[in-house]
């Protein structure tokens, strides 16, 4: 089967910081991570489609901070997104002492670009295969719950109750929003199973 690409990692900064962000890029990239730019919005509805899928792919964010940052409006709001959707978050100080991390961010892994080896063996664990165990719990509560992933996607209550279905049978509790990462992930990778309808009157799926 021909192996699918997907987005490992979102890499979001101010356009001021181009070139140190080409040098973390290119390291990322050396370590068989795919990343994402996340620099500026999408001018057509389409390409904003296209470019927060390709987002929901990511297992993590890695934001690189210099004094260039207070100048962009738009890194906070790929924050925020990456954060309403639980996705881990690494903070990268391009100069150490050199800007005060923001209020938002302070809760978030802080590293030096020395420390980028330790980061990325970490990115990489998160990026690589999920435990089998894992993997066959969420899929067979992907299946009871028996809604599509894009479903899943837009109702929290539903995505929280497939959190609760997987918790029994996986090696550890995963939130729900690093769940609709996995299944986002499978999903373009052919590998979710074929749901049967819902049962709605009965409270359950077949």
């Amino acid at each position: 089967m021909k192996e699918v690409p997907l987005v490992d990692l979102i890499l979001t900064y101010s356009p001021g910081d181009a070139i140190p962000a080409a040098q973390i890029a290119n390291r990322l990239a050396a370590s068989g991570l795919s990343v994402l730019h996340a620099v500026e919005l999408p001018t057509t509805r389409r390409e904003l489609t296209t470019f927060l899928e390709a987002m929901r792919e990511g297992v993590a964010m890695v934001v690189l901070l210099s004094p260039h940052h207070a100048r962009s409006s738009l890194v906070p709001l790929f924050v925020g997104t990456a954060m309403s959707w639980q996705t881990p978050i690494f903070v990268v100080v391009e100069a150490p002492g050199s800007v005060e991390v923001p209020s938002y961010l302070r809760r978030y892994p802080v590293v030096s670009p020395g420390k980028l080896p330790d980061l990325i063996a970490e990115l990489e664990a998160l990026a690589g295969p999920l435990p089998d165990r894992d993997q066959k719990a969420i899929l067979e509560a992907y299946a009871r719950v028996g809604l599509p992933v894009q479903q899943l996607l837009t109702d929290p209550a539903e995505a929280e109750r497939l959190a609760v279905e997987v918790r029994p049978g996986s090696r550890k509790g995963m939130p729900a929003g690093r769940l609709l990462t996995a299944l986002v992930r499978m999903r373009k990778r052919g590998e979710l199973p074929r749901l049967h309808p819902v049962d709605t009157a009965n409270g359950g799926g077949t």
